[in-house]
């Protein structure tokens, strides 16, 4: 069957007449599948742009807790399986990217953040370490990069006060007994002590700098609480 040279692509043929209950505006034609076409390849597009993102803040992280305190563009590219072009187009800079990196983080933080548990104060001091641990061999080097990267200084002091806040707070709430008991310059003293013992730049200074083991930076940091809540 030939087509009608009469009939025009998103318009009815002259004299036409649209079926009973169904008007001319609300009848789809192919000019209204045209535009859903565009819409998904549009979805399409901002689909593959979201899982880009998502791969290259994945591989950055991936980089970072692998030991590589500064990856380049080209490692987090070749890891997320995308170009550098991609990358900047992505993200702009490696600022940017980095910035996006500590918010993912943040996000996983929650995840391992610390349970106030019951206990004597000895067993309290061993069962925080153990899970404070755990958090800063995370969150290490990505303090470490937003630090000594070029993220600009006021996310990096946003993101340092924030961190130190939530930890001062789960302070107080696992040591209330034993900071209840001292006066109030010295139970400050003490809580100042004991966010920067549990500071992930302070355990990225015992791994690295001081090349301790794990367990050894762990030990560490159990024998600081332990003193810093004492009578």
């Amino acid at each position: 069957m030939k087509p009608n040279p009469n009939i025009q692509v998103g318009r009815k043929p002259a004299g036409a007449h649209a079926p009973a209950g169904r008007d001319g505006p609300d009848h789809p034609t192919l000019a209204d599948g045209d535009l859903d076409l565009d819409e998904a390849i549009l979805d399409g597009r901002h689909r593959r742009s979201a899982r880009s993102r998502r791969a290259i803040v994945d591989a950055f992280l991936e980089l970072l807790l692998e030991g590589f305190d500064q990856p380049s563009s080209t490692q987090i590219a070749d890891r997320a399986g995308v170009t550098q072009r991609t990358l900047f187009n992505q993200f702009g800079d490696m600022a940017a990217l980095l910035a996006v990196v500590g918010e993912r983080q943040s996000e996983r933080m929650r995840e391992l953040w610390p349970a106030v548990v019951a206990g004597d104060r000895i067993d309290r001091c061993g069962s925080f370490a153990a899970d404070v641990a755990k958090l800063l061999e995370h969150a290490a080097p990505v303090r470490w990069a937003l630090v000594s990267g070029p993220v600009p200084a006021e996310q990096v002091r946003e993101a340092v006060e924030t961190f130190a806040g939530h930890l001062r707070t789960l302070l107080v709430r696992v040591f209330s007994d034993e900071l209840e008991l001292l006066d109030g310059d010295e139970r400050t003293s003490r809580l100042d002590a004991l966010v920067v013992a549990c500071d992930p730049t302070t355990w990225h200074i015992r791994r690295v700098v001081h090349e301790q083991s794990y367990e050894q930076a762990a030990a560490a940091l159990q024998s600081e609480v332990e003193a810093l809540t004492s009578a």
